[in-house]
């Protein structure tokens, strides 16, 4: 009841600015137009049309025409995509009075625009932070099983593995708190407080992975302060007045190396403007499988499910959704054969958006309860960690309609966490964390101003300014220093300036500076005892201070249909960089004593990728990326700093449109990984037997095909996927087995699903 009597006093501050609305104040206009292939001039079916920020889609007829209707005034970007066409975008404003006439090539598809990197959907050309992108049908064909591994392949992206269920995206050698993953725009708090602790998520719930790249702590908050990584969900259907739609999918996979099986199922439907959608994913496997022999006791099953429902109308939009995920993993421990986890996630929430004279106001508020438990003795046995943390949230945001060429967004929003600790050590004292309560509030404000706003040229310039303010409140429990409990407040003030000149609407030329900040998770503050999962003895630091970071970023991107690619830059410096190391004090239970401490230090490095087709049917795709750190104190590098990394590959692609087989590729690319060093004694997982461990470079050759056929009036895919072609026997440095296995031998992933 507190949360839902703070959400109306938080709403009524915003709506109260807002004018009185009467019938007409929606400004209900329409969106027409039809699609053509540019060298024919044939009309297109089946293009995916969307307003993504106004959670609008529909797709073409087989005229070409498309039709939206029901749409506020304003200035949205509407995308066009299709199989095997190029994806296009094209800024709209609306009411307007001329169909549009959208023309597309037959083309090797992309991801085009991003809903990530500002709070308003743009594309990657206009933001002045690094994107990208992975679509739903990479993260089926080839991803894998986790968040972490759908997103490796990106540049400045890696992936924190321990085993093949449990994978947690880094970005720029920032991983767990110091990147924030989000929900359709909605932070999931999944205790990430150890590098393998996994989010908590199905990433095939995803329509698409958002990736960005550097800090975003304006936009998302703390613990965005190396990036953030955001799971969309395919936009709701709608229908036209009277009509309706029914939809789905259905879709099967098979990886040998550790003889994994995935299926996911979805339904989804219209009528007229109201849209739903149910799907439901269950995957199962065995141990995962190395040159060397299987790792005992990997073996995963994890299940969730997820509906949607919504309607659009002349005035907006309103939607629920929930989903749940359950994951039941073992971990491979020495000394504890029968370790394994269970962590369940679940969500509820509830969004609107409100057409006013002055923008779209959007309204939404979330439950999450995030559910760890940690069995050393099998689940038989009672849990040796037993934690579940609740978490509210409640968002405000108005964004309002250009004007003097600025576009902004005012957000208010309030957090509401409480963790129990419902396991106990034979001392009496609660495993791992105490109990604690936290209140966060937070005001942020994103304008953008535009030399010209119907042109695809000219000056880009954005501001960005977030205030938080977060209260701890932490029970009294039997830890040094908290036996009367404790209360603790913290406060920021973060920005960014970023600019972005299009030379053209081929070439642009960007720069931002942005300050982040993050507070010490109660983890670094209060562990203390055993943490099976590490095999180590923590202990928490009650005198660490807020984390501060300051980055620099510079890219010149190029989008021109001989080549596509960007070069990009950066430095973050951190104030007070908070890390774990090694005390050496005597061992307890046979295991090290890590504690936290603090220490300045830098991080920089450089991303090439690059892209440009040999003649009309293959691509050659190349990337490079480098990433040096600096820990000020002990002159070494940061624990975890991936090593270099360099690919090149290509991609041929065929299309038969007159017959049943309509396409197919073909890929192939190679993954270079340098030499990766350990930071010193400091560094997670990083020895063996008293001596560090470095892992030497080492090449990789992947293959990839599918094919896309007709089957009625479904659409049928296939794929194949074979990681590892030549099952080479190397040690991945961030693989936290890496201390007793190489990394996954070759691995051969098909899948097949069907669309109707």
């Amino acid at each position: 009841m507190r949360l839902f009597h703070r959400v109306g006093i938080a709403n009524a501050m915003l709506v109260s600015t807002l004018p009185c609305l009467g019938a007409d104040s929606a400004q209900a206009s329409a969106l027409i137009g039809k699609t053509l292939e540019a060298s024919t001039r044939k009309p297109l079916d089946r293009v995916l049309v969307q307003i993504p920020e106004l959670k609008r889609k529909v797709f073409t007829e087989a005229s070409g025409a498309f039709l939206l209707g029901h749409l506020p005034a304003g200035r949205y970007l509407v995308t066009f995509q299709g199989n095997q066409l190029e994806s296009k975008h094209v800024w709209v404003t609306l009411p307007t009075r001329d169909p549009l006439e959208i023309t597309l090539n037959p083309k090797i598809p992309e991801v085009v625009v991003t809903v990530t990197a500002t709070p308003w959907a743009t594309h990657p050309m206009e933001a002045a932070q690094q994107t990208a992108s992975v679509p739903h049908e990479d993260i089926f064909a080839g991803s894998g099983m986790s968040v972490g591994e759908a997103v490796a392949a990106l540049p400045g992206v890696r992936n924190v593995s321990t085993g093949e269920s449990s994978g947690t995206p880094m970005i720029r050698g920032m991983v767990n708190d110091r990147v924030r993953v989000l929900d359709n725009g909605v932070g999931v708090n999944y205790q990430g407080f150890s590098r393998r602790h996994m989010p908590t998520l199905e990433p095939l719930d995803a329509d698409r992975i958002d990736v960005v790249r550097g800090p975003a702590s304006v936009l998302y908050g703390s613990q965005a302060v190396g990036g953030a990584v955001n799971l969309s969900s395919a936009l709701l259907p709608t229908a036209a007045e009277g009509k309706s739609s029914l939809g789905g999918r259905l879709s099967l996979g098979h990886a040998s190396a550790n003889d994994s099986r995935v299926g996911q199922a979805m339904l989804e439907g219209a009528h007229g403007g109201f849209g739903w959608r149910l799907s439901g994913t269950e995957r199962v496997g065995g141990d995962t499988r190395t040159p060397d022999g299987d790792i005992p006791d990997t073996g995963f099953r994890s299940d969730s499910w997820s509906l949607l429902g919504g309607y659009s109308g002349a005035w907006g939009q309103i939607q629920a959704r929930a989903r749940s995920f359950e994951n039941k993993l073992g971990f491979y421990v020495p000394g504890s054969p029968l370790f394994s986890l269970r962590l369940q996630d679940a969500l509820q929430g509830l969004e609107g958006s409100l057409y006013t004279p002055i923008g779209v106001l959007e309204v939404n508020a979330t439950r999450q309860e995030n559910h760890r438990r940690a069995y050393s003795s099998g689940t038989s046995a009672a849990p040796t960690v037993n934690l579940i943390l609740t978490t509210h949230t409640f968002r405000t945001h108005l964004k309002h309609l250009p004007a003097a060429r600025l576009q902004g967004d005012l957000s208010l929003e309030y957090v509401e966490q409480e963790n129990d600790s419902l396991a106990r050590a034979s001392s009496g004292q609660k495993t791992l964390l105490p109990d604690y309560g936290t209140r966060s509030w937070s005001m942020s404000l994103f304008e953008e101003w535009r030399q010209d706003a119907d042109a695809e040229h000219g000056w880009i310039f954005s501001l960005g300014l977030r205030h938080d303010a977060r209260r701890l409140d932490v029970s009294p429990d039997l830890r040094t220093g908290l036996e009367n409990g404790l209360e603790r407040s913290y406060c920021a003030t973060t920005g960014s300036v970023g600019a972005v000149f299009r030379f053209t609407p081929r070439y642009s030329l960007a720069a931002t500076l942005g300050r982040g900040w993050r507070h010490p998770s109660e983890y670094e503050l209060f562990a203390a005892g055993t943490h099976d999962g590490v095999a180590a003895y923590e202990l928490g630091n009650l005198n660490l201070r807020e984390e501060k970071s300051m980055n620099a970023e510079a890219s010149f991107r190029m989008d021109h249909p001989w080549f596509k690619g960007s070069l990009s830059i950066f430095e973050n410096r951190f104030e007070d960089y908070i890390y774990l190391y090694e005390t050496g004090l005597p061992a307890v239970g046979g295991l090290p004593v890590l504690s936290f401490r603090q220490s300045d230090a830098r991080t920089r490095g450089i991303e090439v990728e690059a892209r440009t087709p040999l003649g009309t049917s293959f691509e050659l795709r190349g990337a490079y990326e480098h990433l040096s750190t600096h820990n000020e104190s002990t002159g070494n590098a940061l624990p975890f700093t991936p090593p270099d990394r360099a690919s090149l590959g290509g991609r041929w692609s065929w299309v038969l449109q007159e017959r049943s087989l309509r396409q197919g590729h073909l890929d192939i690319h190679a993954v270079w990984t340098g030499t990766g060093s350990p930071s010193g004694i400091d560094e997670p997982f990083g020895s063996r037997d008293g001596q560090l461990i470095e892992t030497g470079s080492y090449l990789v050759w992947n293959l990839g095909a599918g094919t896309q056929w007709k089957w009625g009036r479904a659409t049928l895919k296939s794929d194949l996927a074979v990681t590892n072609l030549f099952n080479r026997r190397y040690v991945d440095f961030l693989d936290t087995y890496k201390q007793y296995f190489p990394a996954q031998g070759r691995s051969c992933r098909t899948t097949l699903s069907a669309s109707f």
